[in-house]
């Protein structure tokens, strides 16, 4: 699967795994797994990509902002088959809501990337 990013983070994430990947030798193995936004619960929770009153579509799209993933190749490398499905994630996601295990999350910067990176100045 190419890299198609639309973003300066996605572009700079993709350069550095360039340069990871030329470090790869007998004795060091580089794996680049880029893993899918929504997971379920975190303690620094990425709530800047959350939206409220999900509802799970699955529609085709060669729409460039929507998501394109695949497992294929975890799964026939490592043999690493998901055990979670994208509903248990969002199942977590409100069960953490509901245990007040995200506070002030509309404001506190540590669940906003680009908030966080503003207050200690790296953009």
């Amino acid at each position: 699967m190419s890299l198609e990013p639309l973003t300066d983070c996605s572009r700079f994430k993709g350069e550095c795994e360039k340069i990871l990947f030329r470090y790869q030798s007998n004795n060091f193995t580089t794996t680049v797994i880029r893993s899918a936004t929504v997971c379920g619960y975190a303690p620094r929770q990425r709530l800047d990509l959350v939206g409220s009153d999900v509802k799970i579509t699955n529609v085709k799209s060669d729409d460039n902002r929507s998501y394109h993933i695949s497992s294929e190749k975890i799964r026939n490398i490592l043999n690493f088959k998901s055990i979670f499905t994208v509903k248990e994630a969002i199942h977590d996601l409100k069960k953490a809501f509901q245990n007040n295990l995200l506070p002030n999350s509309l404001y506190d910067e540590k669940y906003f990337n680009i908030k966080k990176m503003q207050s200690i100045k790296l953009s």
